[in-house]
Order: structure tokens, then C-alpha cells, then sequence
């Protein structure tokens, strides 16, 4: 900042951006070289009046720079300085912290650090995913799945078969950071309402037509009957579900931008839990009679 810049400041009241209407800007114009050799993070302090104080640039003895008034009225060049250079410091600080940090800042998978990570699941995960199979064993049947083209078993009490291409089934998707479902559905089936923690979905209907809805944190249900060829989201961490409205059986594929999504099943999370949740916290916070979770549990082994 020059010293014409400054004083232009200071002459319309505005630094740091208050009001001083009564700022002393005599003796600026020697700030001019001063402020070009600063930079970013750099702290400068120059005193003026205020008692009859003295200061320099630097420890040799020479270059003084201090001047008295015997006054005290007013804000002082020092004042300004420290604010506008503390403030740069703090800013320099903060963006050294954040490249630093172990925090990671990104909602979807961490980027990869090389070309493929074929996942060795007999290893313990890390934060970036599977420890990476030896390059040398990898070969082309790596990067290949054929688990969705087979169609699912649907006799169960849903009538829904969900088959997931994830890196526990498909290794080569490794801090790829994507996967995919397969889901067929019987006639009247139900996808039933649960949540991915750890990944947006996109759903589409390869067949049939299902009614797709989710619940918003504001309690909102928004919905859609999708039929083949069309598509619908359902936003990062929402309640939802897929349900197959037409006459006959239906097929639809979701895709994830998480190598592993998460599911959290709602009817098997709160009632087939092991061990169980209290009863008397789920008829509380269902407002039913202890029979009705009862039976419910015993739909799901508990």
C-alpha cells in the first residue's frame, strides 16, 4: 500500500472498515518504500506520537524513524499498520493450516494418487480405501465385474433383490470412487426405505416402473413414478426408497460416487438389531403399544 493509498483511507475515515474521523495523516509519505518491501504475513510497526516514544525499523541503531507531538489525540499510524498487517498474518496462517491439516475437505472419496488400486480385501481399510494390490499381480479380469447380469432372487419378504457392484464385490472400483446397484423387483415389491451414508444415488429404471420418493431433514416428501429409460437422484444421506408400481416385474440400476456407499435398512436397523433395541424405546418414539413392536421384531428374527 502506497502512502498516497493510505492516506486516501484515511482522509475518507475508512480503515479496517470503521469510522475515524479524526486520523492524523501527516508524516506518511516516507511509507512508501516501507509498505513496498512488505508482504503477506508480515508485521510492521511504526510509532507516532502517543507520549514521546521512539522506534525504528530495526535494532542497528540507525535509520530512526520516531517522531513526538506531545499529543495523544487520535488514532496512530501504528494502529493502522498492526491492523492491516496482523490481519494479512492471520490470513497466511489459516491457508498454511488447511494445506496441512489431516482433515480431509472433500464430501465424495479422496482422489487416487495413481492410475488403479486393485483392492487387497484381505488387508484392513484405510481412509483412502483398500491397501493396493502388488502392480505386478493385476491383470485385465481385475478391472472386469459381471455380478449385474445376472437377476437377483426376489423371495424374500420385500420382494426386492439388491446386488451390489462395490469394492468389496469389484476390487478393481478402488479409490475409483464409484459403484453401482443392481435391484429387481417382484410385482408390488418394495425397496425398503433406508439411507446411504456415504453417497448420493442415481437411479435408472431399465424396466418396469417404479415409484421412487425420499425424505428431506425439513420433512419434505418429493417423489416420482419413473419408468424405463428415465433417471432420479436422491441427494447424499436421505431416507428413501423404490417401490414397483406396474404389473409385472421391474429392473432398475443405481450408481453411487462412493466405491462404498453404505446401507442403512430402517425396518432391519431399528427392529432386527443385535442386541435389540429396548421395546419401550421404540413404542416411545413410535407412539404404538408394545404388541405392535413386538410382532414387528418378530418379522426380523428378534
Amino acid at each position: 500500500m502506497t502512502s498516497r493509498a493510505l492516506r486516501r483511507r484515511l482522509h475518507h475515515g475508512d480503515v479496517d472498515g470503521k469510522r475515524h474521523e479524526h486520523l492524523e495523516t501527516s508524516g506518511l509519505d516516507g511509507l512508501s518504500s516501507v509498505c513496498s518491501g512488505l508482504s503477506a504475513g508480515d508485521i510492521m510497526i511504526v510509532w507516532r506520537g502517543g507520549g514521546g516514544g521512539s522506534s525504528g525499523r530495526g535494532s542497528d541503531g540507525g535509520g530512526s524513524d520516531h517522531d513526538s507531538d506531545g499529543g495523544g489525540g487520535g488514532s496512530s499510524v501504528s494502529d493502522i499498520m498492526l491492523v492491516v498487517y496482523k490481519k494479512l498474518a492471520m490470513v497466511t496462517l489459516f491457508l498454511i493450516a488447511l494445506l496441512v491439516s489431516p482433515i480431509p475437505f472433500s464430501f465424495a472419496d479422496p482422489d487416487p494418487l495413481q492410475d488403479f488400486c486393485i483392492a487387497d480385501l484381505e488387508a484392513q481399510p484405510s481412509i483412502n480405501g483398500f491397501p493396493c494390490k502388488p502392480a505386478s499381480n493385476v491383470t485385465s479380469d481385475d478391472f472386469f465385474f459381471d455380478g449385474l447380469s445376472k437377476e437377483g432372487s426376489t423371495g424374500n419378504i420385500f420382494g426386492s433383490n439388491v446386488t451390489a457392484a462395490n469394492v468389496l464385490a469389484f476390487p478393481g472400483l478402488n479409490t475409483l470412487g464409484l459403484s453401482m446397484n443392481r435391484v429387481d423387483f417382484a410385482p408390488g415389491a418394495v425397496n425398503p426405505p433406508h439411507i446411504h451414508p456415504r453417497s448420493t444415488e442415481l437411479v435408472l429404471v431399465v424396466k418396469g416402473k417404479l415409484l421412487v420418493g425420499f425424505v428431506t431433514t425439513g420433512f419434505v416428501y418429493h417423489s416420482k413414478v419413473v419408468t424405463a429409460g428415465e433417471i432420479f437422484v436422491i441427494p447424499r444421506g436421505l431416507v428413501h426408497f423404490q417401490k414397483n408400481v406396474g404389473k409385472g416385474k421391474a429392473l432398475s440400476f443405481t450408481a453411487f460416487d462412493s466405491q462404498l456407499p453404505g446401507v442403512v435398512i430402517l425396518p432391519l436397523t431399528l427392529f432386527g438389531s443385535t442386541p435389540p433395541i429396548p421395546n419401550d424405546v421404540l413404542t416411545k418414539g413410535f407412539q404404538v403399544d408394545e404388541d405392535v413392536v413386538k410382532a414387528i421384531k418378530s418379522k426380523f428374527g428378534n
